[in-house]
């Protein structure tokens, strides 16, 4: 094993010395043993832009639970001291960096084993432009990379990026791919399809706009496609494709277990937030307007949509199949219907503690969705990954709709999404032998245990949740 670095090896000298100076117990040796083992498997750094956002705080949850040293590389470090909580103490720094400034890039970078890129914009404000941060920015980062010998290169782009796109969001995306491929043929790219989880933009726009409109639009007249990815998924394929030698040079498409009409994810947030709207189809020519509309005033407040963002919802949004996905990286995909409850409970009229009688219509539309998949097994029931998303769907709502959260009130202490620990244990609660509750020789006790993950993330997150406004 290599030794380890000049500031480790100091690090658990003071730590000896202290002990040796006080009466060290039998048990603090054992914790600075510990201590030590952590220290020494933590030799690896990587340099993650953007760590503080909505999936790069999953990202490096995800690459502190493997042992890497992380550098957190965002714009204003004040703002991301909580990411510091995701690993053991001294594992996260965070660092200042812009990747529209290089020497910012390559202080970020020196002595980095690994560079991911998950910096993006949703919509342009001021310097911080498509061209600039998606196509400029990514060369940046993989040319300061390059100088500073980094050895694995992971850029985020997204899915439907094409240099022949008429949404400057997508063709940006794809120069952006490009730039970094030139100078890292090995890098590995990531293509999600939306991404959702509690801090999402996408559904938590939509659900807010629910709140105070008589109507939700449907653009594109509410057939575009989506393949919704779970944003805890893809925090686990980026850890996984730092160091996977089989990752080297692919591009993976990320999208969920199932795929969704525009009109059917409205109608899905209805579900769950118990409103009842119109859903008015939007002519093209109305949707560029009202865009045009938002990129008037987008510098001033955030617009409900952009003029880009119209041109994307036209367009189909979901796997192409040329390319790998989750499966490929050992990840099974989560349920969209299994986390939404976990953040959308707060747009309800009655909070997350709204009557579950009034919400039965919610529940029936959740099971409508569910029927187009189930109807390419007409031979009999749906296999194992889509009878798990059926019962998750049916639990989320009969198993106190608030309860999992999971480890909610800790993990937001800890600057963590709670939804995606809530998530997590219920998917986990259920995979045994690859099977969802009900479906294998131990059904029942598979749901039993669901459902006493259940009661105890409740019981963890109560007080936080009482605590919320």
């Amino acid at each position: 094993m290599a030794p380890a670095p000049p500031g480790q090896r100091r690090l658990c000298h003071s730590f000896e010395v202290a002990l040796r100076r006080g009466a060290a117990s039998s048990i603090r040796r054992l914790e600075f043993d510990a201590f030590r083992e952590r220290a020494r498997a933590m030799q690896n750094l990587v340099t993650v832009f953007g760590g503080s956002g909505f999936i790069g705080s999953q990202a490096v949850r995800q690459l502190a639970r493997a042992g890497w040293r992380i550098r957190v590389a965002v714009r204003q470090p004040n703002l991301a001291y909580a990411m510091r909580l995701h690993g053991d103490v001294g594992q996260i720094d965070i660092v200042q960096a812009n990747i529209r400034n290089e020497a910012s890039v390559a202080r970020a970078l020196e002595g980095a084993t690994a560079s991911v890129n998950l910096v993006g914009v949703g919509r342009e404000a001021g310097r911080q432009g498509f061209q600039a941060i998606h196509a400029l920015g990514a060369r940046t980062v993989a040319e300061q990379a390059r100088a500073a010998g980094v050895t694995r290169v992971v850029q985020m782009s997204a899915l439907g990026a094409d240099p022949a796109s008429p949404s400057k969001y997508a063709r940006t995306k794809a120069e952006g791919e490009l730039a970094v491929r030139e100078i890292y043929p090995d890098a590995v790219v990531f293509r999600p399809s939306i991404v959702f989880g509690q801090d999402d933009d996408f559904f938590n726009r939509f659900a807010g706009m629910a709140t105070v409109l008589p109507a939700l639009p449907l653009f594109g007249g509410g057939t575009t496609r989506f393949q919704p990815v779970f944003v805890g998924d893809v925090g686990k394929a980026i850890a996984l494709a730092v160091t996977s030698d089989e990752a080297a040079g692919q591009t993976y498409e990320l999208g969920g277990p199932a795929t969704y009409t525009f009109r059917q994810l409205m109608e899905l947030i209805l579900a769950e937030t118990g409103r009842r709207r119109l859903l008015l189809p939007l002519p093209n020519a109305a949707a560029d307007l009202l865009g045009a509309a938002g990129d008037l005033v987008q510098g001033f407040i955030q617009p409900p949509i952009t003029s880009d963002q119209a041109k994307l919802l036209r367009v189909d949004n979901v796997c192409s199949g040329a390319y790998p996905g989750l499966e490929a990286l050992g990840i099974t995909p989560t349920a969209l219907e299994s986390v939404l409850p976990s953040y959308l409970y707060s747009y309800r009229k009655g909070g997350q503690y709204a009557d579950q009688d009034a919400r039965a219509p919610g529940r029936d539309a959740l099971a409508e969705r569910r029927q187009p998949h189930q109807a390419h097994h007409p031979d009999g029931d749906p296999p194992p990954g889509e009878g798990r998303e059926a019962v998750a769907a049916d639990e989320v709502h009969h198993l106190a709709h608030g309860d999992h959260r999971g480890d909610q009130g800790a993990d937001e202490a800890q600057g963590n999404d709670a939804g995606v620990v809530g998530a997590e244990q219920l998917v986990v609660a259920r995979e045994v032998d690859g099977e969802g509750p009900g479906h294998g020789r131990h059904g029942e006790e598979e749901r039993e245990l669901g459902r006493r993950a259940l009661v105890a993330a409740h019981q963890q997150g109560a007080g936080h949740r009482r605590a919320r406004p």
